[in-house]
C-alpha cells in the first residue's frame, strides 16, 4: 500500500495549486527488457498529476509494476521491478476539453526482484532516469484515454539468477489506460449553482427614461357678464407639442467592470453575445487586436473571456487569444 500513500500525497499537494488541472488514472502496460532471453510481460501503472492552464507544463507521480519476466534459457527463473516515478515535462494542449500530447523526463526508484523455483527470491534497490512521450484523448471534459511510451534507464536485474547478479537493462513500457481530470475550482463552483447557465452575464444597460409630456392647461373661466351683450368667447389656449420620447441606443460604451488583464487576438475573431459556439455575433476583431479582459468563465466548451476593444464588448474563446 506504499504507492497508494504516495499517490494520495501527490494529489493533495497538486490540488492546492492555482490554475491547474489535477488528474488521476490507471493503465495496463506491456514491458520489455533489452535482453534476447527475457520474455515480455504485462504490468500496470497508477498515476496522478496536474497541468497548468496558463503554461504548457505538466508534473506527475506514478507507481509502476513491470510484472514477472521469464528467462527463456533458465526455466523457473523470472525478474521484475516495481517502484515510484516522478516526472515533469511539456504538455501541448490540442483542444479546449484538454486533449493533448506531451514529452516528459524524471527520476524513478524502486526494487528489482529475482525469483527462482525452489530457491525463493532476492531484491535489490534500483533507481535512475526515465523519459516518455504520449498523449491524452478526452472523451468528455473530465474523462479520457491515455497512451504512454516510457523508458526506464539502467534498471538493475537478476538476469541469470541465482548465478549472475546486478546486471542492468533499459526497460521499455507501453501503457494504455484511462485518465480522469478533477473538476477545477471554477467549474465546481458553477456546477453547484441553480442557474441553467455556467456564466454570469454582464450588467444590463440602464433602461431608457420614460417619455415626458406637458399637461394641457385648463381653459380660463369666462368673464362675468357686465352688459347685456354677450361676452366674447374666450380664446382657446393651445397645449405645447408633446416631447418626443427618448429612445436608448444599443450600449457600445465600455462596460462598468474592472479590467483584469490585457491580451491580443491571435486570429480574426468574432465577438459573441454569449460564451458558446453559434451565439449571435455582435462584432469582429482583426488578428493582433488588443482586448481588455473583463471576466473569465470556464464551461464545457472551454475557457471564455468577456472582453472590450474598439468600442465594443463581447465573448471570445481563450483559444482565439495569443498566450500571455
Amino acid at each position: 500500500m506504499k504507492f497508494v500513500n504516495w499517490l494520495g500525497l501527490g494529489v493533495l499537494a497538486m490540488s492546492s495549486a492555482a490554475n491547474a488541472g489535477v488528474y488521476v488514472g490507471a493503465a495496463g502496460s506491456m514491458t520489455q527488457y533489452e535482453y534476447d532471453n527475457v520474455d515480455d510481460a504485462t504490468g500496470f501503472t497508477a498515476f496522478a498529476g496536474f497541468r497548468s492552464e496558463s503554461l504548457p507544463l505538466m508534473f506527475e507521480v506514478a507507481y509502476a509494476d513491470f510484472g514477472d519476466h521469464d528467462i527463456t534459457d533458465d526455466p523457473g527463473v523470472s525478474i521484475g521491478f516495481s517502484g515510484m516515478r516522478a516526472s515533469a515535462g511539456y504538455f501541448g494542449r490540442l483542444s479546449p476539453t484538454g486533449s493533448g500530447v506531451w514529452i516528459k523526463g524524471g527520476y524513478y526508484k524502486g526494487d528489482s526482484e529475482g525469483k527462482a523455483a525452489g530457491l525463493g527470491s532476492d531484491e535489490l534497490s534500483s533507481s535512475g532516469f526515465t523519459w516518455g512521450v504520449g498523449g491524452d484523448w478526452k472523451i468528455t471534459r473530465n474523462l479520457g484515454l491515455r497512451l504512454d511510451l516510457e523508458s526506464y534507464m539502467g534498471v538493475k536485474d537478476f538476469n541469470g539468477y541465482p548465478v549472475s547478479l546486478d546486471n542492468e537493462s533499459d526497460v521499455t513500457v507501453i501503457s494504455l489506460g484511462l485518465v480522469f481530470e478533477l473538476p477545477s475550482r471554477g467549474s465546481a463552483a458553477s456546477s453547484g449553482s441553480n442557474s441553467r447557465s455556467s456564466y454570469t452575464p454582464p450588467p444590463a444597460p440602464a433602461p431608457a427614461p420614460a417619455p415626458t409630456y406637458a399637461p394641457t392647461p385648463a381653459a380660463a373661466p369666462p368673464e362675468p357678464v357686465v352688459m347685456q351683450a354677450p361676452a366674447p368667447a374666450p380664446q382657446p389656449v393651445l397645449a405645447p407639442a408633446p416631447v418626443a420620447p427618448v429612445v436608448a441606443a444599443r450600449a457600445s460604451a465600455k462596460p462598468g467592470m474592472p479590467v483584469i488583464g490585457v491580451r491580443h487576438t491571435s486570429q480574426p475573431t468574432a465577438l459573441l453575445r454569449q460564451p458558446r459556439a453559434g451565439s449571435p455575433v455582435d462584432a469582429s476583431l482583426a488578428a493582433g487586436t488588443e482586448v481588455q479582459l473583463m471576466q473569465r468563465v470556464p464551461n464545457a466548451l472551454g475557457i471564455w473571456w468577456y472582453v472590450y476593444a474598439n468600442g465594443v464588448a463581447g465573448w471570445v474563446n481563450d483559444s482565439a487569444l495569443a498566450p500571455q
